[in-house]
């Protein structure tokens, strides 16, 4: 551990040993597979100790520091810690006569995920593009490494089901912070690449040149076509440019956290935005789907989202402030998806994501699409000759930041002109925070799916609802 890094945390000095079935590089090799491979890994396993069959330690009390020398994160030996510890309490024999350790197993999973969950929110508040002096943008698990992580979370929150652990409880908490972190590893990724493209000081076409044959490609068209929505800018009415602010959303999340490709067009309209993350369909029922199929059956989304323990939530206006006066601090996050209203009125017209949360000058930054905000600079923001974040000269709407003061307006101390006015707290509307289970690849459908079909695959499915629309067309 390098005792010098701010993050740097290590749990309680004293050890529990628990030995774990097999060796420890069966441990290794399930850090490689996502949640589908390793359950099918782990549940053949015989509750019962074979004659002579190795065990090898699990330090309980000192899973692996998730930080390199360079301050990034290294998840490979905290996926290995964790499925082995879920190795060891599926060995009753053992874990049976010592009710104390599985205790100590959900309370020592819970403080792991909480530091690594910390470790990457903090990561990215740190280099927030606002920030004077930001950090570099730090280095993060790769996808796969997350979805190892992610997969192990599931396999140890399975043992909640157990009623032989007798501690249900417990582990599902522990799997759910697990999941947890792991969702705030995609967000981050998202963010990484939602600063990439605002980076490219991106605006959108002129309507009236969007069909010129041979226009070059700009980052807006490729928003545009990584979003789902079409292959490049489109017009809206042949008046305007679509409106892209939630599509800029939806392609960060799946450029850089390969949100479900399903699942982007819940991010295109406010409406959609708010269908999203309560499971509902009250705007557009094809871009919120209803269930999902996972484990060989069909789930409605919800409820599989429950039994992954990691489910999506909204913060809405009251929350939000409430948490403000209350001395808690907001729970936002970098990667969290905002609704705004640019008047302060009751009314979303915007979608924005979390960049990072200054608890200091309690500022909220944002970056957004199809917007006149502060335009990149290198790594960073324009500022002005006085320090300030400068005001961003669009020619036409793009890719900008803003800062959102979440006590009220704040202005520049110089009161220059071309200094940035932060936004204030009554443009936030509401907070969304994605489902891990967002980033898997699933399959859906937009209905709830009838009880007699719940384990008809999705191709059958699809085949038989295509059968059905050619004999009604037939009468």
């Amino acid at each position: 551990m390098n005792a010098r890094h701010p993050l740097a945390h290590r749990h309680d000095s004293t050890c529990t040993s628990l030995r774990a079935d097999a060796s420890q590089s069966r441990a290794t090799a399930l850090s490689g597979l996502r949640y589908g491979q390793q359950r099918a890994a782990l549940a053949p396993m015989t509750p019962s100790r074979p004659e002579g069959h190795p065990w090898s330690p699990i330090e309980l009390d000192s899973p692996p520091i998730p930080l390199d020398t360079a301050g990034g994160l290294v998840l490979g030996p905290s996926v290995a810690w964790l499925a082995g510890v879920t190795t060891a309490l599926q060995a009753p024999q053992d874990f049976g006569a010592r009710p104390d350790v599985a205790a100590r197993v959900a309370q020592a999973v819970s403080a792991h995920a909480t530091t690594l969950r910390g470790h990457i929110v903090a990561l990215l508040d740190a280099s927030s593009v606002s920030r004077p002096g930001r950090a570099p943008d730090p280095t993060l698990p790769t996808r796969d490494d997350l979805h190892a992580w992610l997969g192990a979370a599931t396999v140890f929150g399975s043992l909640a089901r157990d009623p032989a652990l007798a501690l249900g409880g417990a582990i599902h908490v522990a799997a759910r912070l697990a999941a947890d972190a792991a969702l705030a590893g995609f967000q981050a990724l998202s963010v990484l690449a939602a600063r990439r493209s605002w980076r490219t000081r991106a605006e959108e076409e002129q309507a009236p040149r969007l069909a010129r044959s041979g226009r070059q490609r700009t980052e807006v068209d490729e928003v545009f076509k990584d979003a789902g929505f079409a292959r490049r800018q489109v017009a809206d009415s042949g008046v305007s440019v679509h409106d892209w602010c939630g599509l800029f959303a939806s392609a960060a999340l799946f450029r850089g956290g390969g949100l479900d490709e399903e699942l982007r067009a819940g991010l295109y309209h406010t409406a959609n935005v708010s269908d999203f993350f309560h499971y509902t369909q009250r705007a557009n029922a094809r871009r919120t789907p209803r269930s999902i199929w996972a484990d060989g059956q069909w789930w409605t989304l919800r409820a599989y989202h429950e039994r992954r323990g990691s489910v999506r939530s909204w913060l809405g206006r009251s929350e939000l402030t409430r948490a403000l006066h209350d001395g808690s601090g907001p729970d936002v996050r970098p990667g969290d998806v905002l609704l705004i209203s640019h008047t302060g009125s009751a009314a979303p017209d915007h979608i924005v994501m979390v960049d990072g949360w200054d608890a200091e000058t309690r500022t909220v930054t944002t970056l957004e699409g199809n917007t006149i905000g502060v335009k990149a600079a290198g790594d960073g923001p324009e500022r002005t000759d006085g320090g300030d974040l400068k005001a961003g000269l669009y020619q036409r709407s793009g890719v900008g930041m803003h800062v959102r003061a979440l006590e009220g307006p704040r202005r520049p101390r110089d009161r220059d002109r071309a200094a940035y006015r932060s936004r204030p707290a009554a443009t936030l509307l509401g907070r969304g925070r994605q489902s891990a289970v967002d980033f898997e690849e699933h399959s859906f459908a937009s209905r709830t799916v009838p009880e007699a079909l719940r384990f008809t695959p999705p191709e059958q499915l699809s085949r038989r609802d295509q059968e059905r629309i050619r004999m009604r067309a037939q009468k």
